[in-house]
């Protein structure tokens, strides 16, 4: 078998493969598995795939395609075979050409597991795609919404543990309070209150009013603090929310609209879907943000949507503006 004909059996068994996958659920363990336990377990499959003859590489690879194991789970999947394939082979273009096909759908993992805050299945998808291709378009996009990701779990975790030592500030003891009328007292600490002083009034004849004079005793409460704290803010967004129903955004009109192109895979085993997709349009009117909602069948066109979505143009409104969109994907009838 020459090049040409071996790189057509490749292409045709990771189309076959794949729409297979796009049509039918994944095994319920595949979500398990895509994530390594540990380093040092990937350690040892990059070791293990690395030891691998060529005839072995292709093997596994071509069967890993035929089970659906595209990317995962880590370390037995058809991108970690063909890209060791490839460095062993540099010379076999229907390496590359696989790689290419198989790009898309580690695109898709990758923004799917950023948008579930898995951040360690994020990081290998997108270490995967570095190797692929370490220019890919979506990699800069990728990897700064991977760090606010990782930041925004660093911020949960950090705001959870400032609430519970609040809680257990809350719920300690209170220490005795000194006796004003113990002399004793006198030489020990004070009390964990602060004593505030209000302001004197006096009268014309010189002598303090009894009303006009106190001197309290306000506990630093932190859950105190906290509540009032979360009232404000349960304020602020309900004004917020009350002034967005109270003057809806208009959508601006579309006015460069880009049609999604039909992914070959799909076109060649006649598969029709659809997509929906959220975006933000700019007050220029350029498109923002694009991120999947939803896709029937999962894995088919996601990427072609959220391409086309980026290409799309709206008249300037002057404010930013958050929709949605479907596409409709359909092959030509009567053709």
């Amino acid at each position: 078998m020459d090049r040409r004909e071996r790189r057509s059996v490749v292409r045709v068994s990771i189309a076959a493969a794949l729409a297979m996958a796009g049509c039918a659920p994944a095994p319920e363990d595949a979500a398990v598995q895509a994530v390594p336990d540990s380093a040092v377990v990937a350690e040892a499959s990059n070791a293990r795939i690395a030891a691998l003859d060529r005839g072995g590489l292709r093997e596994r690879a071509t069967a890993a395609l035929r089970e659906r194991r595209i990317h995962a789970p880590a370390g037995n999947n058809a991108v970690e075979y063909y890209l060791v394939l490839r460095d062993k082979a540099p010379e076999d273009a229907s390496v590359g050409a696989a790689l290419i096909e198989l790009q898309p759908y580690l695109l898709i993992a990758a923004e799917q597991a950023l948008a579930r805050s898995e951040i360690a299945e994020a990081e290998r998808l997108l270490a995967l795609m570095g190797r692929v291709d370490p220019n890919a378009p979506a990699l800069p996009r990728l990897r700064n919404e991977l760090a606010a990701a990782s930041q925004a779990v660093v911020d949960t975790a950090a705001a959870r543990m400032r609430a519970e030592q609040a809680r257990a500030t809350t719920q300690a003891p209170s220490a005795p309070t000194a006796s004003a009328g113990s002399p004793g007292q006198a030489g020990r600490a004070a009390p964990a209150a602060a004593m505030l002083e209000l302001p004197v009034s006096v009268d014309r004849s010189g002598n303090a009013s009894d009303a006009a004079v106190a001197v309290a005793d306000v506990s630093l409460s932190p859950a105190r603090v906290a509540a009032d704290a979360e009232a404000s803010a349960s304020r602020t967004r309900a004004s917020a929310v009350q002034a967005a129903v109270g003057s809806p955004p208009r959508v601006p009109r579309l006015v460069r609209d880009a049609p999604p192109r039909y992914p070959m895979i799909a076109m060649s085993r006649r598969i029709e879907g659809q997509v929906k997709v959220g975006f933000t349009i700019e007050p220029d009117g350029s498109v923002s943000s694009v991120r999947l909602l939803s896709a029937q069948p999962a894995g088919v066109f996601e990427e072609a949507a959220i391409e086309a979505a980026r290409r799309w143009r709206f008249e300037p409104g002057g404010q930013s503006v958050t929709t949605t969109r479907t596409l409709n994907f359909a092959l030509p009838r009567g053709g």
